[in-house]
C-alpha cells in the first residue's frame, strides 16, 4: 500500500518542502517572539493558577456554566472500519444540510472521496458548508497545492472557510492556533464527532496497515444536540479570521470534478464488491489492500436502545474564551467518587488539571491514564515532555496507575470516562493546546451503558497493548524501557529541551 500512496505524491514536492521550511521559520521565530514576551515559569504559573502569560492568553474569564444536557440516541464508534461507515452512511443519506469541519482532510481516496461526496450532495441542493484548517489540511488550503479543488466544490455550490489565523493580532499565538473540531452534522439531527481526522490512517484497520491510528467517535440522533452544534460551528464559520474561498473568475486551469466523483464511486465499489475493476485499481491502486472495508455498503449505525442525557461542549479558547470542555472535565474529576479513567495521546497535564487529579487520588478515587509511548506517538516533541513529567505525575497524583502504548498502532482517541456513569469522547488533547489556544469539540453522554462501553475500551487496551509505568525500585519501568525505544532515542533527546521551551505550545 506504501508503494500506492507513494505513487500519489504531489508534481508540487518540491514546492511544498520550500513553503514548509518557511512556515517552519516563521513559527519558530512566532514562537521565540512569544517566549520573549515572558512565557511564566512552570512554578510561576502552578502559583499564579488562573493567570498565564500573554502569549498563552489569559485565564482570567469567569467559569462556564455547566452545559445543560438534552436526550438523544448515541454509538460509539472504536473500530476505524465502522467510522467510516458511519460517515459514509451519513452523508450519501443527507436530504437537507451537512455541515462539517475537519483539522486535517487528506489529498488520499478517503479525503477525496469525502470531498466527492460533498460536491455531489451540493449537485443536489443541499445546503453544504465545509471548514478546513490552515495549517492541519495545509495540502488543500494552499493556492498552489489544492486550493482548485476546494473551488471546483465551491463552483459546486459548497460554502467552504479556511480556518487562517495569520491574521491575528498577536503573531506568536496566532501562527500556531488551530481549528482542531472534527464535526460532521447531517440534516440538523445526526452527528459525528471525536478523534479522528479524513484520511486513510483513521479509517483502515490494523490488519490492512499496522501501524494506523486507534481512535473513538460518537454518532448522535439528537435534534437539540444538532442546534448546539450548529451555534459552535457557526461561531467559528462567520469569523473574520476564516477566509471564504471563492470561485476562480475565469475558472480553474484543471477541474478535479471527475476525479472526486470516481473516488466516491471507487470507495463505494470497494465496499460493494470482493473484487475491483480493472479501471479502480489502475486509478487508486491502493484501494486493492484495503480489505477492512469490504462489505461496508450494508452497516448501519447500532443506535442505543434508550435516550440519554447528552451535553455539547465547545471550547474557543483563543477567540473568547469558551472552556466547556476544560471545565466540565474539572467538574467530572472533582464530582468522580471511585473511577475515573482517561485515554488520551498527547498527555502534558496544566496545572489546573494536575492539582484536579491529586485531589480525587486523596478522596481514593482510583485514576488510570492510558497515553503513547515514544514508539507509538507521532509528535516527538510531546513525548519529550511526558517523559519529563510522567514520574512526577505518578509521585505527586495519589494511587494514579500510568500505561503506555507499545505500538506499532498510534494511540489517537480522546475519550474519558468517570465512575462508569458518564463519558466523554471529543476532539480534546489533555495538553496547553487544547485546553488554552486551539478550537475543541466533545461531546458528554451520562449513561450507564455507553459510559462502560467507553470504560471497558480504555481498560482492555490498557491489558492488551500498553505498558504499565512503574517508579518502583525494585521495578522500574520508564517509557524508554520498551522494546523498540533505542529507534527514536535520539529524537527523543534533540526535542527535550525544545519541549521544556515549548511546552504551552504542544
Amino acid at each position: 500500500m506504501n508503494e500506492a500512496m507513494n505513487e500519489k505524491k504531489s508534481r508540487f514536492e518540491l514546492s511544498l518542502s520550500s513553503v514548509a521550511f518557511v512556515w517552519s521559520f516563521v513559527l519558530f521565530i512566532a514562537l521565540s517572539a512569544g517566549l520573549l514576551v515572558g512565557v511564566k515559569s512552570w512554578a510561576d504559573e502552578a502559583t499564579a493558577g488562573a493567570a498565564d502569560t500573554a502569549a498563552a492568553g489569559s485565564l482570567e474569564a469567569s467559569p462556564t456554566p455547566a452545559v445543560t444536557p438534552v436526550s438523544g440516541r448515541v454509538a460509539y464508534l472504536p473500530k476505524n472500519s465502522d467510522a467510516w461507515f458511519a460517515r459514509y452512511q451519513l452523508l450519501k443519506s443527507a436530504k437537507r444540510s451537512i455541515i462539517t469541519t475537519y483539522f486535517i482532510i487528506e489529498k488520499d481516496v478517503f479525503g477525496e472521496a469525502f470531498l466527492g461526496l460533498l460536491m455531489n450532495k451540493a449537485r443536489e441542493g443541499l445546503e453544504v458548508k465545509l471548514m478546513l484548517d490552515a495549517r492541519g489540511s495545509f495540502k488543500l488550503a494552499h493556492g498552489l497545492l489544492g486550493k482548485d479543488i476546494l473551488q471546483d466544490l465551491v463552483e459546486a455550490g459548497v460554502e467552504v472557510r479556511i480556518f487562517n489565523p495569520f491574521v491575528a493580532n498577536r503573531l506568536q499565538k496566532a501562527v500556531i492556533v488551530s481549528n482542531h473540531d472534527k464535526i460532521l452534522l447531517v440534516d440538523d439531527e445526526y452527528l459525528v464527532v471525536g478523534g479522528r481526522n479524513i484520511a486513510d490512517r483513521y479509517f483502515l484497520d490494523p490488519s490492512d496497515d499496522p501501524e494506523v491510528y486507534f481512535d473513538a467517535d460518537i454518532a448522535v440522533d439528537s435534534v437539540g444536540v444538532a442546534n448546539a452544534v450548529r451555534r459552535a460551528f457557526d461561531d467559528e464559520f462567520d469569523l473574520s479570521r476564516s477566509n471564504r474561498v471563492r470561485f476562480e473568475r475565469f475558472g480553474n486551469w484543471y477541474t478535479h470534478t471527475w476525479f472526486l466523483n470516481r473516488a466516491w464511486q471507487a470507495i463505494t465499489e470497494r465496499m460493494t464488491n470482493e473484487s475491483l475493476s480493472a479501471d479502480t485499481t489502475r486509478v487508486f491502486p491502493a484501494l486493492e489492500d484495503m480489505n477492512s472495508i469490504k462489505g461496508g455498503i450494508s452497516y448501519e449505525i447500532r443506535w442505543s436502545p434508550e435516550q440519554a442525557n447528552v451535553s455539547i461542549l465547545d471550547n474557543l479558547a483563543y477567540y473568547g474564551w469558551r472552556k466547556e470542555i476544560t471545565e466540565e472535565l474539572h467538574r467530572e474529576l472533582d464530582a468522580a467518587q471511585s473511577e475515573i479513567l482517561m485515554m488520551n495521546p498527547y498527555v502534558i497535564l496544566t496545572p489546573q488539571t494536575k492539582e484536579k487529579l491529586v485531589q480525587a487520588g486523596a478522596r481514593g478515587v482510583k485514576i488510570k491514564i492510558v497515553t503513547n509511548s515514544p514508539i507509538s506517538s507521532d509528535s516527538y516533541m510531546t513525548q519529550a515532555a511526558f517523559l519529563i513529567d510522567w514520574k512526577k505525575i505518578l509521585k505527586e497524583v495519589p494511587g494514579v496507575e500510568i500505561f503506555v502504548d507499545r505500538g506499532p498502532s498510534k494511540l489517537h482517541a480522546k475519550v474519558f470516562a468517570f465512575d462508569r456513569k458518564r463519558a466523554i469522547v471529543g476532539s480534546f488533547n489533555l495538553d496547553y493546546m487544547s485546553d488554552r489556544i486551539n478550537s475543541e469539540i466533545a461531546v458528554e453522554v451520562e449513561s450507564d451503558r455507553f459510559a462502560g462501553e467507553v470504560a471497558d475500551a480504555i481498560e482492555s487496551r490498557a491489558v492488551n497493548q500498553c505498558q504499565k509505568l512503574s517508579i518502583d525500585k525494585n521495578h522500574f519501568v520508564g517509557p524508554d524501557s520498551l522494546t523498540g525505544y533505542e529507534k527514536v532515542a535520539k529524537k527523543m533527546r534533540k526535542n527535550r529541551i525544545l519541549s521544556r521551551w515549548f511546552r504551552k505550545y504542544l
